[in-house]
């Protein structure tokens, strides 16, 4: 039974982590004083140790997922089922945040996307800044 418990603390202690990160890239987003090829690199290394953490994630839910089914029938004590379905409910409400957080990042990237698009100036081509210098000597 112990070792049900465990894995739950497991799965939130990485779903702790998970969030920390994604919290984490939301400072950085929302950074005005980071060149955004820092904010870039940052994020993306986050993203890549992030990825990490969900497959570690992943692979303590199938263990958990699998022993459960081995042991649901011993647990029959309703204390257990009580806390087990506590653990369970915080942990569904932590994954909820998680993607609420992650949502708001991209809601945030989306925004600095548009507007660094406002902010490129598209420069002419080196034919047509000749093309209108001709046009503007010979209206001269």
């Amino acid at each position: 039974m112990q070792s049900l418990f465990n894995q739950l603390k497991e799965i939130d202690d990485l779903l702790d982590q998970i969030s920390t990160i994604t919290s984490n890239q939301t400072t950085i987003l929302i950074d005005s004083n980071t060149e955004e090829s820092e904010k870039i690199t940052l994020i993306e290394n986050m993203v890549t140790y992030k990825d990490e953490l969900i497959d570690k994630l992943q692979q303590v839910e199938i263990l958990f997922d699998k022993n459960y089914k081995e042991k649901r029938e011993q647990v029959t004590d309703k204390k257990y089922i009580t806390q087990f379905k506590q653990c369970v409910s915080h942990i569904l409400i932590k994954k909820q945040e998680i993607q609420e957080l992650e949502q708001n990042n991209v809601r945030i990237m989306q925004s600095q996307a548009s507007k660094s698009r406002e902010q490129i100036k598209i420069q002419k081509g080196a034919k047509e800044v000749v093309s209108a210098y001709k046009k503007q000597q010979i209206k001269d």
